[in-house]
């Protein structure tokens, strides 16, 4: 079965970036795996890839910030696969300050002794979460 790709109306048209809105909301349940624990309290201020909620379970997986700005709530909210969740809900300040991020190198062309020390915090990582 192939479908149409129907692209003759965005075809010639650029892309164009869309800025983020005013106000995000953040489940803190994304996936099929358990709901994350929040590590940020109403009024606490964020920067862009800031982790808001870690993994506490096998099948989890951290939550970072899409937005700088400040936590204005914590509330209950639907969740149209799990029911009942949890969001956070942060006000976008527009600086976008972001945490420094650290840049992935080839594991190729690292030193040995760096490798290890990477592997070891893997490693170590995995069983905290076990």
């Amino acid at each position: 079965m192939e479908l149409a790709e129907r692209k003759e109306l965005t075809v010639d048209r650029a892309i164009r970036r869309i800025p983020a809105p005013p106000e995000i909301t953040l489940p803190l349940q994304q996936h099929i795996g358990a709901p994350n624990a929040q590590v940020v309290n109403v009024g606490d201020r964020v920067k862009i890839g800031q982790l808001v909620a870690k993994a506490e379970a096998y099948i989890s997986a951290p939550v970072h910030s899409p937005v700088s700005g400040a936590v204005k709530a914590i509330i209950p909210s639907l969740n149209p696969v799990f029911g009942k969740s949890t969001s956070l809900i942060i006000e976008n300040d527009r600086k976008n300050e972001s945490v420094p991020f650290v840049k992935r190198r080839d594991p190729q062309l690292l030193p040995k002794k760096e490798l290890i020390d990477v592997i070891m915090l893997f490693n170590q990582l995995l069983k905290e979460r076990s």
